[in-house]
Order: structure tokens, then C-alpha cells, then sequence
């Protein structure tokens, strides 16, 4: 009698730990789902505790429209020839053998003189070594947008920004 008493609260208490786990991922989603592909409501914290982004600009994509990079204009931040911004790239998977569009956020440094890049890390450091931005035409594309637009006649008025370059890349 008493081992099947035992084997009871055995199952019973397995049963409400599995109960347990399945309502707190209901309630609280895992950490590792991955981030929506709309562009966010509000950056992430690790990469800019700055206000919410507001104002996402497609500022580049590939000929066949497969991958393209937005910028978060209200992100734009520096001085000439330096602005960081924050961006995400996004691509559809042309061979349907993904869950998805892939998407990636990033904070960039541009060098707009000498037109070369660097991300910068979640916690602030920027890699070691500066990218060629013409090694990169979705950077390129960003980093001339972003150059063209905090430097030319109106600097910093993104608000009546031209439409982005996006095609030939």
C-alpha cells in the first residue's frame, strides 16, 4: 500500500512540475525564441538604450530584392565625419529551406571620409579592424545615405530624406 501511495505522488508531483514548466513558457517565452521581422517598436537595449525607434528607412537592397538594410533615422548620432547608426539587414531565403527571412541588428560606426565601417559589439566595444564599405554595397548603400544626408544642404533633416538608393547593388 505504501509503495503505491508513493508511485501516486510520484506521478502527481511529475505531472505538476510538467504542468508548471509548460504554463511559465506560455506566459514567459523562451529567451532563445528569435526576435519578430518587423522592424522592432523599440531597439534593442543592449544595442541602443536610447529612445524607441520611430522612423526606419530602407536605405539599400540586392538587385533581386532578396536582402535589404533599414536605418532607424531617429538613431543617427556623431559629428562629421563619424555617425553611428543603428540598422538591420533582412533576407528572404530564395531556397525555402529556412524557418524564414534571416535578420540581423546591428550599430555601425561609419568613417564617412574615408568610407569604411565597424559594428560595435552589444556592450559598447567596436571590432578591432575597419570594414571596406565598397566590399559591402549594402553598407555602402547606408553609409552613403547616411553621409549624403548629415552632411549635404539640410544636414540632419531626415524627415524629407530622398528615396534610398535600391537598385544595382
Amino acid at each position: 500500500m505504501i509503495e503505491q501511495t508513493v508511485s501516486i505522488a510520484c506521478w502527481l508531483a511529475g505531472w505538476l512540475f510538467s504542468a508548471g514548466l509548460i504554463l511559465s513558457w506560455a506566459i514567459a517565452p523562451p529567451v532563445w525564441r528569435s526576435p519578430p521581422l518587423a522592424p522592432p517598436s523599440a531597439p534593442s537595449a543592449l544595442l541602443n538604450p536610447e529612445p524607441a525607434a520611430e522612423n526606419w528607412q530602407l536605405t539599400g537592397q540586392t538587385a533581386n530584392g532578396l536582402a535589404r538594410q533599414y536605418v532607424d533615422l531617429n538613431s543617427i548620432t556623431g559629428s562629421a565625419p563619424f555617425w553611428t547608426v543603428h540598422s538591420y539587414f533582412i533576407e528572404q531565403r530564395a531556397d525555402g529551406q529556412a524557418d524564414g527571412p534571416i535578420r540581423a541588428d546591428y550599430l555601425t560606426l561609419y568613417d564617412c571620409d574615408r568610407q569604411r565601417y565597424k559594428d560595435i559589439a552589444p556592450d559598447g566595444t567596436a571590432a578591432p579592424t575597419w570594414g571596406d564599405a565598397a566590399a559591402d554595397p549594402l553598407n555602402q548603400a547606408t553609409m552613403d545615405y547616411v553621409c549624403g544626408q548629415m552632411s549635404g544642404p539640410g544636414a540632419g533633416n531626415l524627415a524629407d530624406a530622398p528615396a534610398p538608393l535600391d537598385e544595382g547593388l
